[in-house]
């Protein structure tokens, strides 16, 4: 078992100069105004990686970070995808402050509603003409790797 200490391990003299404030914390306009502290949502157990579902629970085991970061944007495209009104919240912002997994959630995201909207090869296709458009013009976007990663990913589910 690990123990977690509460006391202070500062010494009287060695703390924040008088009057300094912590740093702000930015929270999502989902929580509320307390302080939230995250950590990653990707672990290991052995050489397997699993990802933390909000829900509870896992996704997992994978062989790599990166495929269990993958599977993660896919559960949130989906969850996205079924939940009203969780698409604008996740992506009110512009581009410039998105992550990397929110960038592979959003491309899922526009995926998996052309699957919706269309015929499972009418949506397989889009998204092979999505891919092939970022490899053609890959200047033109942000990210073009990142993008093409999680587009591939959801190309190869569907062939599963």
């Amino acid at each position: 078992m690990i123990a977690v200490s509460t006391e202070s391990t500062q010494s009287a003299g060695s703390g924040p100069p008088p009057g300094a404030q912590p740093p702000r914390v930015q929270n999502r306009r989902s929580d509320d105004a307390r302080t939230v502290f995250r950590g990653s949502r990707y672990f290991t157990v052995g050489h397997e990686w699993y990802f933390m579902l909000r829900e509870g629970g896992t996704l997992g085991p994978f062989s790599e970070r990166g495929e269990a970061e993958l599977a993660g944007a896919q559960h949130v495209a989906e969850y996205c995808l079924m939940s009203s009104g969780g698409i604008a919240k996740l992506f009110d912002h512009d581009e410039d402050g998105i992550t990397e997994f929110e960038l592979m959630v959003r491309e899922m995201l526009d995926c998996l509603e052309q699957r919706k909207l269309r015929s499972e090869n009418s949506a397989f296709v889009w998204t092979r003409q999505r891919v092939d458009e970022l490899l053609q013009k890959p200047e033109k976007q942000r990210h073009t790797h990142t993008r093409i990663k999680a587009l591939e990913y959801l190309l190869d589910q569907w062939e599963d």
